[in-house]
C-alpha cells in the first residue's frame, strides 16, 4: 500500500517518500482520535443531533474540538516518530476544504424555516422495542395547536420522552404518522426537520469548548447568519433570562451554575426563532428554587414569542404550572388528555373521576345511600336470622379461635356490603372483602375434602392467595399470615401458604394479560448514607403516628356508638360524612389506590397535599368507625404515602437534595405506617417492595419498618389486629388501685389476648356499647365455678366482689382457646328482659 499511496503523493506533488511516512504516521492519531470520540458524553451528540447538526457539522464543530487533548497525544507520539511535522502540515493544509458544502443550507430550507410548522399531530403512532410483545408507545393520538404548551406527565418508562424524540425523528416510529403543519415528517429530510425544531434536554447539552455566545448561536451560524446579526441574537436572548450579555457571552459552560447553564441550554433552543420547541425535562437537574425561577421566565418567553411546545415532565407542579393542555401518560398510552383545570376537576382515576364527574349534590349523597345500602343488608340479615351464627365471619377468628369453619351465609352477606359501600365511595378498603371470599372459599374446600385438622392451614392459605392477589404481593400476603395470624414464622405451616400465594399471583397475571407492579413508580437508585438516616426519621414519625392513628380510629367508633344508630342509620351518616368531605376534595373517595398511585407519580405541593390527607383520614374515620365493612390496609398506604411525601418534600428544599427523595421517602411512609398499626415490619416491608418492584430500597426500609415498629410497640402494645389491653386499674368493685391483679396479667401474657373485666351497676345499654368491639372476635363467657367457657352463653348474675383469677383457671385455657369476658351478641326474645337484668360483676373464681 506505501507505494500505491506514493505514486498518489507523486501526483499530487509531494515527494513519495514524504507521503509515506505520513500515512504511516497516521496510525496513532487515528487510533487515539477513535478511543476519543468513542468515550464522548451522549448527551453532546444527542443534543446536535436534537439541534439539526450534520454528521460532519456535529463531527468539526463539536465533537473533534471537544476530543484534541486524546487526539494531541497521538500527535505527540507520531511527533516521537520524527514526522509530526509533515502530519501537522498535512492536517492544517486541508482544513478548510468543504466549508461551504458542510455549512450550506437550500432557499427551500430557510423558506420552510420562516414559515413553519405551527402545530403537531400524533396520528396513532406506536413504538415496538426489541420485537417485544408490548409496545413502549401504543396508539397515541394528540394533537398541539398553535401557540400553546402540551406537558406529557407520567412516570419514568411511561413513553412519554420516546415519543417527544419520534417527532424530531431521533427514534423513528414502528407505524403512525407525525404532521407539522400538516407536512409528514416522514417524508421531510431529518436535518431540515431538525433545524426548524427547538430540542431543549435535560442534560443541558451545552458545547463545553464553545464559549456561550457560540453555544447560543450555533444554530444561526449553521444557517448562514452573519456575525453581528448572530451577536445581536445572543444578547437579545440573554437578556430574556435576566444574565447580563457582557459578564456571560464569553463564558464557558464550566464557568456557569447549574440554573444558568440551564437557561442557556433553553434560549439555545430559541436561538433561530424556531415555532415548535420539544422540552425533555428541560427544569428536572436544577434544585427546587432555580426551577421555579426559569419556570417563570420560560412563561414570560412563551407569552412574547408564542411558541408551538411540547414537554416532558414528571412534576405535576411543573406541569399544572406551564402546560396549557396535559397529557397523562401510563404504560405507553395517553390515559388522559386535558386542561390543567380540567385535569385537577375531572382526573381520570377510578372512584376519583367517578366523584368529580358528579354534581355537588350527588356526590355528597352516594357514599351515604351505599351506607344506607350495606346497613339495611347487614340489619335484615341479622334480625331474621333464626339462630345464632355457628361459625365466625372473620378469617383471622376462623385461624386463630376456631377450627378454620367460616358462617357462609353471613359471610356472603358481608362482602356483598362490602361491596356496596366500596362501589360507592366510602374510604374503605376492598381488599378486607377479597381476602374474606378467598378464605371462605378456601374453608369450603376443606369441609368437603379434608380433614378437620387441617380446615385452619386451607383457610390460611386462602386467605394469603387473596392478599397475593389484591397487592401483586404473593411474599408478603405469605408473610401476613405467618407475623400476624400464626404469630411466628412457622415453616411447615409457610410452606404452603407461600405456594398458594404465589399460585394466586400467576393466575391474577394471566387473566389480566401480563405481569406489572401494583404501583408505577420512577426507578430508584439505592439510597445514599444520608438518606438512610431520612428514611430512618419516617420510620420514626411513622411509628408514633401509627398508635395516634389507631387510637383515632377507635375514638371515631366510639363516638359512632355513642349515638345509638341503627346499622342502616350508622353507615349512611359515615358514608355522608365522607360525601361532605369530597365537595372539597374529589379523592377522599375510595380506598386511596388511585390517589396514592398519582402522588407517587406527581406528587402536589406540600399545602394542597396536606389538605388533601386531612380530608382523607377524615374520610377514613368517618367510614371505619361508622362500621363499613372493608379493609384497612390500602388507607393506611394513602395516609403513610401522603406522610412520607410531605417530609420528603420540606427536605428537598434543602439546597443539593436529591430530587428523589420525596418519592424515596414516600414509599418508606407507606411501608413503615403499615408496620406501625400492623407490628408487623417484615410484611410491610416486602408488600411496599413487591407493590413497586423497588428491590433497591428494601434494606432501608425493612430498617426503618423496624424502627416504627419499635416506636409503636412502645406506645400502644396492640397492632390493628387486637383488641383493646387490661385496663391499668382495678374496676371489680374494689377500691382503685395502682397495678393489675398478677393472675390477670399471667393471664393475659398466656394468652396473648385482651381480657375485659366488667364494672358493677352498669346499665345493659352502656355494657353492650363498650363490648361492640370484641363481639366480633369470638366472644366468650366463663360460667361461675366451672371455669369452663360456652360460646353463646346468657350473662348471669353472680354475687361473688371478691373473686380473682387463680392459676388453676390460667391452666384449663389454651392458646385456641382465648378467654374473653365481655358480652355476647343478645337474642330478640331476650332483649326485654336483658333490660333489668342486674349487673355483672365477676364471670369466674
Amino acid at each position: 500500500m506505501i507505494p500505491l499511496f506514493s505514486l498518489i503523493g507523486h501526483g499530487i506533488g509531494y515527494v513519495p517518500a514524504i507521503t509515506a511516512v505520513f500515512l504511516y504516521s497516521l496510525l496513532p492519531i487515528v487510533r487515539n482520535t477513535h478511543t476519543a470520540l468513542d468515550n464522548l458524553p451522549g448527551g453532546l451528540r444527542e443534543a446536535g443531533r436534537g439541534i439539526g447538526m450534520t454528521f460532519w457539522q456535529r463531527l468539526r464543530w463539536v465533537e473533534i474540538p471537544v476530543a484534541l487533548p486524546v487526539i494531541f497525544g497521538g500527535i505527540r507520539t507520531a511527533v516521537v516518530m520524527n514526522i509530526g511535522v509533515m502530519a501537522i502540515a498535512a492536517v492544517i493544509g486541508a482544513g478548510g476544504l468543504g466549508l461551504l458544502l458542510l455549512n450550506g443550507i437550500s432557499s427551500s430550507d430557510i423558506r420552510q424555516l420562516i414559515t413553519g410548522a405551527v402545530m403537531i399531530s400524533l396520528l396513532a403512532i406506536f413504538m415496538q422495542k426489541n420485537g417485544t410483545p408490548f409496545n413502549a408507545v401504543d396508539n397515541i393520538n394528540l394533537d398541539v395547536p398553535e401557540g400553546e404548551i402540551c406537558v406529557l406527565l407520567g412516570p419514568s418508562g411511561c413513553g412519554k420522552t420516546t415519543t417527544l424524540k419520534m417527532i424530531n425523528r431521533l427514534i423513528e416510529p414502528t407505524g403512525g404518522t407525525i404532521l407539522i403543519n400538516g407536512e409528514d415528517t416522514s417524508a421531510l429530510d431529518t436535518v431540515s426537520l431538525r433545524r426548524k425544531i427547538g430540542y431543549v434536554i435535560q442534560q443541558i447539552g451545552l458545547f463545553p469548548n464553545m464559549t456561550i455566545e457560540e453555544n447560543i448561536t450555533v444554530v444561526p451560524r449553521m444557517l448562514g447568519w452573519d456575525k453581528k446579526r448572530c451577536h445581536a441574537r445572543a444578547e437579545e436572548l440573554m437578556s430574556m433570562v435576566a444574565l447580563d450579555p457582557k459578564r456571560f457571552l464569553h463564558r464557558y459552560p464550566k464557568e456557569m451554575s447549574g440554573g444558568q447553564q440551564q437557561r442557556i441550554g433553553v434560549i439555545r433552543a430559541l436561538a433561530a426563532d424556531p415555532p415548535v420547541l420539544l422540552m425533555d425535562e428541560p427544569f428536572g437537574a436544577v434544585d427546587p428554587i432555580n426551577r421555579e425561577t426559569i419556570q417563570n421566565e420560560f412563561l414570560d418567553m412563551q407569552r412574547q414569542l408564542k411558541k408551538t411546545v411540547m414537554l416532558v415532565s414528571h412534576d405535576i407542579d411543573e406541569a399544572l404550572k406551564l402546560g396549557d393542555r396535559i397529557a397523562v401518560f401510563r404504560q405507553g398510552k395517553i390515559v388522559q388528555n386535558a386542561s390543567a383545570d380540567e385535569l385537577l376537576a375531572r382526573p381520570a382515576n377510578d372512584l376519583v373521576a367517578a366523584a368529580a364527574a358528579l354534581h355537588g349534590w350527588r356526590r355528597a349523597l352516594t357514599p351515604a345511600l351505599g351506607g344506607l345500602a350495606a346497613g339495611l343488608l347487614l340489619y335484615i340479615h341479622q334480625r331474621y336470622r333464626h339462630q345464632r351464627p355457628a361459625a365466625p365471619t372473620d378469617y383471622m377468628e376462623a385461624i386463630e379461635t376456631g377450627n378454620g369453619k367460616l358462617d357462609t351465609g353471613a359471610s356472603l352477606v358481608k362482602c356483598l356490603a362490602s361491596l356496596l359501600v366500596v362501589s360507592s365511595g366510602s374510604a374503605i378498603g376492598r381488599e378486607g372483602a377479597m381476602i374474606l371470599l378467598a378464605a371462605l372459599v378456601g374453608s369450603l374446600f376443606a369441609q368437603r375434602f379434608t380433614h378437620e385438622k387441617e380446615w385452619k392451614l386451607w383457610v390460611a392459605c386462602a386467605a394469603a392467595a387473596g392478599m397475593a392477589s389484591a397487592y401483586h404481593a404473593p411474599l408478603a400476603g405469605s408473610l401476613f399470615i405467618a407475623e400476624i395470624l400464626f404469630g411466628t414464622l412457622m415453616l411447615a405451616s409457610l410452606g404452603p401458604v407461600v405456594i398458594a400465594a404465589v399460585s394466586a399471583l400467576l393466575m391474577t397475571n394471566l387473566l389480566n394479560g401480563g405481569q406489572a407492579p401494583l404501583y408505577l413508580v420512577t426507578p430508584l437508585a439505592a439510597p445514599l448514607p444520608t438518606q438512610y438516616l431520612l428514611m430512618a426519621l419516617v420510620g420514626v414519625v411513622a411509628g408514633a403516628g401509627g398508635p395516634l392513628f389507631l387510637w383515632l380510629m377507635t375514638a371515631s367508633g366510639r363516638a359512632f356508638r355513642s349515638l345509638r344508630l341503627k346499622p342502616p342509620l350508622q353507615l349512611a351518616l359515615g358514608g355522608l360524612i365522607v360525601g361532605l368531605l369530597s365537595l372539597l376534595f374529589p379523592q377522599v373517595w375510595g380506598n386511596g389506590y388511585s390517589v396514592v398511585q398519582a402522588l407517587l407519580i406527581a406528587p402536589p405541593g406540600v399545602l394542597l397535599l396536606g389538605a388533601i390527607l386531612v380530608c382523607k383520614l377524615l374520610a377514613i374515620l368517618a367510614s371505619s368507625g361508622s362500621g363499613a365493612p372493608g379493609g384497612v390496609f390500602t388507607p393506611t398506604l394513602f395516609v403513610g404515602a401522603a406522610l412520607g411525601s410531605i417530609i420528603g418534600q420540606l427536605f428537598g428544599l434543602w439546597p443539593g437534595m436529591d430530587a428523589a427523595v420525596p418519592l424515596l421517602l414516600a414509599l418508606t411512609g407507606m411501608a413503615t405506617l403499615l408496620a406501625a398499626t400492623t407490628h408487623a415490619p417484615i410484611m410491610a416491608a416486602l408488600m411496599v417492595f413487591e407493590m413497586t418492584g423497588e428491590y433497591a430500597l428494601l434494606p432501608g426500609i425493612l430498617l426503618a419498618c423496624v424502627i416504627a415498629t419499635t416506636v409503636s410497640r412502645g406506645l400502644r402494645p396492640i397492632s390493628v389486629y387486637h383488641t383493646a389491653p387490661l385496663p391499668k386499674r382495678e374496676v371489680l368493685g374494689f377500691r382503685a388501685i395502682d397495678h393489675v391483679p398478677q393472675p390477670v396479667a399471667h393471664l393475659y401474657q398466656a394468652l396473648d389476648m385482651a381480657i375485659q373485666l366488667i364494672r358493677p351497676r352498669r346499665q345493659q345499654h352502656a355494657i353492650e356499647r363498650d363490648f361492640a368491639p370484641f363481639v366480633k372476635q369470638g366472644a366468650h363467657l366463663i360460667q361461675r365455678k366451672t371455669g369452663q367457657a360456652r360460646e353463646g352463653d346468657q350473662p348471669q348474675l353472680i354475687e361473688h366482689p371478691g373473686g380473682v383469677l387463680t392459676a388453676q383457671t390460667v391452666a384449663a385455657y389454651r392458646r385456641d382457646q382465648p378467654l374473653f369476658l365481655v358480652m355476647p351478641q343478645r337474642r330478640r326474645r331476650d332483649s326485654a328482659q336483658a333490660r333489668h337484668r342486674a349487673d355483672i360483676q365477676l364471670f369466674c373464681h
